[in-house]
């Protein structure tokens, strides 16, 4: 009797070595021992005001590990701009896009979702999104002449995530195309971010013009056309249209799915559900 409860102390003792220490546990541990963090009430961090969503902040009883939820603002995004439909497609992305900062009216009530994106609004979004760090140095470019979106082609070109249209030139008004935002998307993913491929490559072969895209953007288009870039639609026929011209609309959605993929991967879980 005494051996059988010896033994079962003895495998209870390995048991609890394999677990965790209650002193120690990690975001890891959580998701492989608990399926999930353990959040406790959240607080309010950031009141919504204006078309800016507020923010609340959840911290893990467990880990530690804080998560943020959004708080819808009192102004909705098509409530703000008159030619934004919350009925269309592109609502969602506009709306995420909007609340959260990331992007802003072409005026004080136009979003203008079918207007052409350019290339210092991409990287002014991706700069903002990372909280408009501080930045010294320069670049190469010869033809940053705006103020307003300086600072973010600097930090891009210095954390690798954008790289010119030639040894001195940046174009920052040329409108940016769908290959090149799926570069700029990926190197931000990784380079900054620095966060872990964890989905299968997309065949670019399996799209009628998936020849068309360029040999520079191919890698990264096998990465965002498997998560973050949808086909467009022509006459019943998907295309990847790697040289067309990315419009707001579009580019709110991709930002969007970008960012609500990107927190959740590799347990990051930012803004939790």
């Amino acid at each position: 009797m005494k051996k059988r409860l010896l033994t079962a102390a003895l495998v209870l003792c390995l048991l609890l070595a394999l677990m965790p220490a209650a002193a120690a546990y990690t975001p890891e541990d959580c998701v492989n021992y608990y399926g999930g963090h353990d959040w406790q009430q959240g607080a309010v961090v950031v009141q919504p005001s204006g078309v800016l969503a507020g923010q609340r902040e959840w911290t893990c009883r467990r880990c530690g590990r804080n998560g943020y939820t959004y708080i819808d603002p009192p102004i909705r995004a098509y409530e703000q701009f008159y030619d934004v439909d919350p009925n269309c497609w592109s609502y969602d992305g506009i709306s995420y896009c909007v609340k959260t900062g990331a992007m802003s009216g072409t005026g004080t009530h136009t979003f203008a979702p079918k207007g052409v994106t350019t290339r210092a609004q991409i990287v002014q979004i991706l700069y903002e999104l990372s909280g408009a760090p501080a930045v010294s140095g320069g670049t190469p470019f010869r033809d940053l002449t705006q103020s307003w979106y300086r600072k973010a082609v600097v930090w891009a070109y210095q954390n690798d995530v954008v790289s010119g249209t030639s040894g001195t030139t940046f174009s920052p008004e040329a409108p940016v195309t769908r290959e090149q935002i799926g570069c700029i998307m990926m190197n931000y993913f990784f380079n900054v971010l620095k966060l872990k491929q964890q989905w299968a490559l997309a065949d670019l072969s399996e799209y009628p013009d998936g020849d068309q895209v360029s040999p520079w953007a191919r890698a990264s288009m096998q990465h965002a056309m498997s998560m973050i870039i949808s086909g467009a639609e022509i006459n019943g026929v998907v295309y990847i249209d790697p040289q067309g011209d990315a419009t707001r609309e579009q580019v709110a959605t991709i930002v969007a799915e970008f960012c609500q993929w990107a927190f959740s991967v590799n347990g990051r879980d930012l803004y939790h559900q």
